[in-house]
């Protein structure tokens, strides 16, 4: 028989939001406010109900749009409260994020919480971006269509980032108008990266892992999946990230760890939600994961800067991903690697 969903209250999202990610650079409850930045309804966390997929339809495929100038990355259409987006499915988010006039557009209401005099408040959080720390407001989307996936009552955190794109979406990734991280993914249960179809698969239309494919299983770093890697034999954790451009960053205190080369070549500025980090070519290695062969990538090496400068984990991004295939199952724990 199939599983039931499973079901989350708002208030527990929203506490999983507050509360568990402050420690892997997430959004952390910076304080409580009773005024709101854009102009909308208010939700009470009493009120929305369970975080959840309803019956029906529990599998999607959605082929990504790509970024600007041709540029691939896992971009897809989706539909907030009956509204078109652009988002970015990220494997590197903890939560979901959007920009403020999005949020205006599709009508997303503040989440209500209660301060220490018992009035209805708005929270605030303070999240670690790549090379500057942000702000953002807890809100509730009463309905997110991926596809044929409906999920209701979702919490997202709204950014004013947005009105400034350089502030936004990493990358060239910054059409994106929504960010689509771990909390929607595990929810889902299970998400398939299909390179060589330019697509990303949920739920029951994940395909099964089979022979020669290899399971290996994965460690949690505040609700992201990490994986084993190998840089010319070095061993470091890793995160496999889909929002990331680049094949392999190495925050720079990590790379010192695992004895790598020193990096070479001059400086550049990478941007993402938050800011910008400095990162400096570290040649290319050979990247094996949790045993299988990726071939030899581009390593970057965190030079300066907050936030990712000072991971305890590398990132994987899709400059090492290619065609290649891979299967994260968030119930089982387990990655499925073709």
């Amino acid at each position: 028989m199939p599983r039931a969903p499973r079901r989350y209250r708002a208030g527990e999202l929203a506490c999983a939001a507050l509360i568990a990610l402050a420690g892997c650079r997430g959004l952390g409850l910076a304080r409580i406010e009773r005024r709101s930045t854009w102009p909308r309804e208010t939700a009470s966390v009493e009120s929305a109900g369970p975080f959840r997929v309803p019956g029906g339809a529990d599998g999607a495929v959605l082929y990504w749009e790509g970024g600007p100038d041709g540029v691939d990355a896992p971009i897809v259409r989706i539909r907030l409260n009956g509204c078109p987006l652009l988002a970015l499915v990220d494997t590197g988010a903890m939560t979901t994020l959007m920009d403020a006039s999005a949020a205006r557009r599709c009508g997303v209401a503040a989440l209500a919480v209660t301060d220490a005099v018992g009035t209805n408040a708005v929270a605030i959080g303070r999240g670690q971006g790549l090379g500057a720390t942000f702000e953002a407001e807890l809100g509730l989307a009463r309905e997110l269509r991926l596809g044929g996936i409906v999920i209701t009552n979702v919490p997202v955190w709204v950014t004013a980032a947005g009105e400034n794109p350089a502030y936004w979406a990493g990358g060239r990734a910054r059409r994106a108008e929504i960010i689509l991280g771990m909390d929607v993914i595990g929810v889902l249960r299970r998400m398939e990266w299909d390179g060589a179809a330019g697509a990303i698969r949920f739920g029951s239309a994940v395909r099964p892992v089979r022979y020669p494919a290899r399971e290996v299983a994965v460690t949690w770093a505040g609700g992201l999946p990490l994986v084993r890697i190998r840089l010319d034999g070095r061993e470091l954790p890793a995160l496999l990230d889909t929002g990331a451009e680049f094949a392999v960053y190495v925050p720079g205190p990590l790379s010192r760890e695992a004895g790598l080369p020193p990096p070479e070549g001059r400086a550049v500025l990478a941007h993402g939600v938050g800011g910008r980090v400095v990162a400096q070519p570290g040649g290319e290695a050979r990247l094996t994961v949790d045993g299988a062969d990726w071939g030899r990538v581009r390593v970057w090496i965190g030079a300066t800067g907050q936030g990712h400068a000072h991971l305890p984990f590398a990132l994987v991004g899709r400059g090492a991903f290619g065609e290649r295939r891979f299967v994260l199952d968030v119930e089982s724990g387990r990655i499925g690697l073709f």
